[in-house]
């Protein structure tokens, strides 16, 4: 920029959020970070002491596809994390905000379920020291619990690999501009 003689870059708003987990916020310490944000959609990014991974096309771990035989979704919804997990396709498939739902619904552990599933896969193709949680869904209230997330990541890895730390960002949920 010519007025303040500095560079400007301009990133994905889950990469930011995740970079500043991993440098300032729960992840600070670590060499390998993933973040995940919950919130309108799923978004995510790979941290690697300190600087964002590269990648060719960015990181979408929403758009994994998890309802493989449709049992959840059904036919006419693309069966991913998004469409699982995220408030916006909730309050699509269900007509009321999420925050609407009493957090003592079984809902929010069908949810921490099927995010766990995600997260089993996010462990296997990054394998990371920490996977930090943050978004609406996540730091909200009611949310899905990361300690509940947690337990049922464990059950999907199954013993195969250790489960890392899953935690709850620490610096909110206003990363974007």
């Amino acid at each position: 920029n010519k007025h303040f003689s500095v560079p400007i870059f301009i990133e994905n708003d889950s990469a930011v959020a995740g970079l500043g987990e991993a440098v300032y916020g729960a992840g600070k310490g670590l060499e390998i970070v993933a973040y995940h944000t919950v919130s309108t959609g799923v978004g995510g990014v790979k941290i690697e002491n300190g600087d964002i991974d590269m990648a060719s096309a960015g990181f979408e771990p929403g758009h994994q596809i998890l309802d493989i035989d449709r049992t959840v979704l059904g036919d006419d919804i693309l069966p991913s994390l998004e469409n699982l997990v995220s408030g916006t396709a909730l309050a699509e498939r269900f007509g009321m905000p999420a925050y609407e739902i009493p957090e003592s619904d079984v809902f929010w552990d069908e949810l921490a379920e099927y995010l766990a599933q995600g997260l089993g896969n996010t462990v296997m193709y990054w394998s990371p020291d920490v996977i930090v949680l943050g978004g609406s869904m996540i730091i909200g209230d009611p949310a899905i619990k990361v300690d509940t997330v947690r337990k049922y990541t464990v059950q999907v890895l199954d013993g195969f690999v250790e489960c890392p730390l899953i935690i709850e960002a620490e610096l909110g949920d206003e990363a974007g501009l």
